[in-house]
């Protein structure tokens, strides 16, 4: 009974999208060129400048000591103490340390370099710290340091070689801006910190550039991450968004896992390895992103459930332009695929077993390998794609009981679609196959290839089954290549759709598209209703 309510949003599913009902054609559009934010980053060198005056290691324990060492200021939210303009050099483990005090103060034009922490806060009063234009050097612990510090700035700092450039532990509320963390292991990290807004930092040279553990409700956004060994990590981490950074140059772009909860929007992510990845994650939406010329995939989705990929760019990648594994309801819709290695949508289950499936629909794939693979993939839905000059167009094997109805299939150097052995029970119905394999194979020269098990080329209930523009005037039936000897016995006169893929208008705020959303959401909301509904019992 688990998946009981999931199963009859499925059977909608189908019936909403292939009885007769067509969505607009995702149209072709022209690849951006987003601007690549190559940097020139030189080792700082010692600060010698006479702005600074020389002091020694700084340590606030008491309100009072404020007074003590001659700060200026009142300790008000209108007239902070300020510690400013300060060289501390020092063998010390710490350069200034503020402990426990309740008055409003800032530090501010401060170079510091000490043995393990440069600047470091502890239980300092929400809204009173406030920690600009500071230069940390060379830190074995971290550059810039507050715990248990809530509603505290940090800002336009520089951090640089330190085991952490700017570490937030149980501190919520922090706002972290405009800051420059390079050469360190991590620039900024957080733990323990919820409501947290990460945004307009440079991130270069790091290990990790940003990296998020065991934090909520975060706003991570318009940051530049160039040239790290992972750029972005965010782990155990729910109920965030991720939008409108630039990831360039990283070996994992911007990377989630066991998260739940998030939305990766509008990133640019370029000659990274892996672009955007999400792992053992559910609710997960990735959308407008662009991801083009990295290595491996541009949007990867592992064991990753309930979630969205959709209207992304995804083109020029060495691998697949998207590649979901083991994922349970997904929903990769309106994206535009082109020009990858491998495919342009690739998805991949395993197991034999029911669970909610992949639906893939209204998206754009040109100039891949394989258009839309689907291997190992079980009661899937491939709707309304347009897969147009691939080698193949759609290519199915080990797939099971999966309906592939109202694509465009359009040019595809060899087969249109391609059915490999040992996939069973298919149905593909009112398809376009216009001009593919033209040149023919060593198996013929029919536009599709079948050599699975009681695959059918036709919708049994209305007898219909799909175009092909080879078709001789007059027959009665399309022969397919390949050993299951398989036919279209009621092949269409007309295409399905009447326009041109490459010039349709975009989908308008009528397409079916969020009624397929709301369909998707409710198979995953039943599934974490049966769960919760077991726990009770």
């Amino acid at each position: 009974m688990k998946y009981k309510v999931g199963l009859i949003a499925i059977l909608f599913l189908n019936s909403l999208i292939c009885d007769n009902t067509h969505f607009t054609v995702l149209e072709e559009v022209s690849i951006p060129k987003s601007e690549s934010y190559t940097l020139s980053i030189q080792q700082p060198t010692h600060i010698t400048s006479t702005s600074y005056i020389e002091h020694d290691p700084i340590e606030i324990l008491t309100d009072d000591d404020f007074q003590l060492y001659g700060f200026p200021g009142e300790g008000t939210e209108e007239e902070p103490y300020i510690i400013a303009n300060y060289n501390i050099t020092t063998g010390y483990y710490l350069g200034i340390y503020v402990f426990n005090t309740t008055k409003h103060f800032t530090i501010e034009n401060c170079y510091i370099d000490a043995d393990q922490y440069g600047i470091a806060i502890e239980k300092a009063a929400p809204n009173t710290v406030t920690i600009n234009d500071n230069k940390c050097f060379n830190h074995i612990e971290s550059g810039i340091y507050f715990t248990r510090s809530h509603n505290v700035t940090a800002q336009s700092n520089e951090c640089y070689n330190n085991n952490i450039g700017i570490l937030v532990t149980y501190s919520h509320n922090t706002v972290i801006i405009d800051n420059f963390c390079t050469y360190n292991e991590y620039g900024i990290g957080l733990l323990y910190s919820d409501y947290a807004v990460i945004t307009e930092n440079i991130c270069a040279y790091n290990t990790w550039g940003i990296a998020l553990l065991v934090s909520k409700f975060y706003t991570i956004n318009e940051n530049i991450l160039f040239q790290n060994f992972k750029g972005m990590e965010v782990n155990q981490s729910n109920n965030g968004t991720i939008s409108n950074n630039n990831v360039e140059g990283c070996i994992e772009g911007i990377k989630t896992v066991y998260c739940s909860s998030i939305l990766i929007t509008k990133n640019d992510c370029l000659f990274n390895t892996l672009a955007i990845s999400c792992h053992d994650s559910d609710l997960i939406t990735a959308s407008e992103n662009e991801c083009y010329s990295n290595i491996g995939n541009g949007i990867y989705m592992d064991d990753t459930a309930d979630s969205r990929i959709l209207r992304n760019f995804c083109y020029n990648n060495t691998w697949s332009g998207i590649s979901t594994t083991v994922c349970e309801n997904m929903l990769i819709a309106e994206n535009n695929c082109t020009e990858n290695g491998y495919d342009g949508i690739r998805a991949f289950y395993g197991d034999f077993k029911f669970v909610p499936p992949i639906t893939i629909i209204n998206n754009f794939c040109k100039g891949n390998n394989m258009g839309i693979g689907l291997y190992t993939a079980y009661y899937g839905l491939v709707a309304n794609n347009t897969c147009i000059a691939n080698t193949r167009g759609i290519f199915l094997t080990e797939s099971y009981y999966n309906t592939i109805s109202s694509n465009i299939i359009k040019e595809n150097i060899k087969y249109g679609i391609n059915v490999d052995d040992d996939s069973v029970g298919n149905i593909f119905y009112q398809n376009d196959f216009i001009n593919n394999n033209l040149e023919g194979t060593e198996q013929g020269n029919a536009q599709a290839f079948d050599s699975g098990v009681v695959n059918k080329w036709y919708n049994e209930e209305t007898s219909t089954g799909n175009y092909w523009s080879d078709l001789q005037e007059g027959g009665e039936e399309y022969l397919l290549d390949g050993d299951a000897g398989a036919t279209d016995p009621f092949p269409l006169t007309e295409p399905v759709h009447q326009t041109n893929p490459e010039t349709t208008e975009e989908m308008t705020e009528e397409s079916p598209i969020d009624v397929v959303i709301f369909i998707i959401s409710l198979i995953g909301l039943s599934s974490q209703f049966n769960s919760f509904y077991k726990k009770r019992k």
